[in-house]
């Protein structure tokens, strides 16, 4: 194993030391802004329902001292569900039927993860450990330890993991051994979103975006830059600078959000931007063969043309409910509301066809799809798997 002792930087305690005041302030001055009732729920004629499999609540996957600031998402890779605790713990379940394949405890909180792939799995704890267990049997393989701190769940692709700081620079590993490949330093202000949101693979290069604006991708097998490019328009860069986008990869279309004014479609084969869509749209995009699902920050829903960005519907039944995160599941559209509520939507037409009362809230990239199956990890820590079937 590459094992380096952990060790706590001037860096990472400044870091740490910065963003518990950051949050302190922030609650403590931000002004009071009033806001509109949440839309009451209508009656609906179900046509289908969320049926709950199995649930477990053996790996808090949510910070008990702040839930708001810092959940770890499950991953699903092939038959396992792996999830990981903020107290240390990695656990991999069956998808089918919740049952336990392994359990490992590490000696370090965890605040990034979990990655897998290439026979790992990857979490990073909260001094800066990089630690990659086996996926058959949680075994510890090998351990790195950084210099930055790391939020952002690792990438494993092309036999490297890729890790994202917080101050948007990219670390490369070798998946097998741990060993240093490269860093790309790209910096970006701390605190704008966190740097949380993992880069994503495509062919040779991952892809980030980050708080200045900008979509880069690096090469995979050298660290360097193959491109970077605004995201959005010239009139929207301003605004950008709030907060990181979060890309989407399907096909060769390469989907995304500025949070602030658009959601632009480039063709990665041209390098040419398909359309831009001039509407304020939420982190968590959803794509298929034909639409591109959003929402705003009033919780309207909408679906636009995967082909030159056109209206295809719009959904107004939930506004003012607050939108935690979508997911396409067996051709339907999964939303989970702030007030404890999962909708389904009609794909081709946007109607609400089928509700379930969760009575719990579900963080951003809390919902994860596979086929007709639907996995939700909440807020309290407790993940729960459903099968999408219609009402008889």
């Amino acid at each position: 194993m590459n094992l380096q002792a952990p060790h706590r930087t001037d860096s990472m305690i400044r870091t740490l030391t910065i963003l518990a005041t950051v949050l302190l302030l922030t609650a403590c001055a931000a002004p009071r802004i009033p806001v509109p009732d949440p839309t009451p729920l209508t009656d609906i004629n179900p046509s289908v329902e969320l049926e709950s499999r199995w649930a477990t609540t053996q790996v808090q996957v949510a910070s008990k001292k702040s839930r708001d600031f810092l959940a770890l998402r499950p991953k699903l890779h092939g038959d396992q569900l792996i999830a990981a605790s903020r107290e240390g713990e990695v656990l991999a379940l069956d998808a089918t039927n919740g049952e336990t394949i392994w359990l490992s405890q590490l000696s370090q909180p965890i605040v990034a993860g979990v990655g897998a792939g290439a026979g790992i799995v990857v979490v990073v704890s909260e001094s800066g450990s990089v630690f990659a267990l086996d996926i058959a049997d949680g075994a510890i393989l090998w351990e790195y330890q950084l210099s930055e701190v790391v939020f952002a769940p690792p990438l494993v692709y092309l036999d490297r993991v890729i890790l994202r700081t917080i101050d948007g620079n990219l670390v490369a590993l070798s998946a097998d051994s741990g060993e240093f490949l490269w860093d790309a330093i790209y910096g970006q202000p701390e605190f704008l979103e966190f740097g949380s949101a993992s880069p994503i693979g495509y062919e040779n290069a991952v892809i980030i975006g980050n708080a200045m604006g900008r979509v880069i991708a690096t090469e995979v097998s050298t660290g360097f830059d193959a491109w970077q490019l605004y995201l959005g328009s010239e009139r929207s860069i301003g605004a950008l600078r709030n907060r990181e986008s979060h890309p989407l990869i399907f096909g060769n279309n390469l989907i995304l959000s500025d949070l602030a004014r658009a959601v632009v479609t480039y063709d990665l084969s041209t390098g040419n931007v398909m359309w831009e869509s001039r509407r304020p749209a939420g982190r968590n995009l959803a794509v298929d063969t034909s639409q591109v699902y959003g929402h705003d920050t009033d919780s309207l829903i909408f679906a636009v043309r995967r082909n030159d960005g056109g209206v295809a519907w719009q959904q107004n039944a939930l506004l003012h409910r607050g939108i935690d995160d979508l997911a396409l599941v067996g051709g339907q559209m999964v939303v989970s509301d702030r007030l404890g509520y999962l909708h389904i939507l009609d794909q081709a037409t946007g109607d609400i066809i089928g509700r379930s009362r969760i009575r719990e809230r579900v963080p951003s990239d809390g919902l994860i799809a596979a086929e007709n199956s639907l996995y939700v990890f909440y807020r309290s820590g407790r993940i729960e798997a459903f099968s999408l079937k219609s009402v008889e």
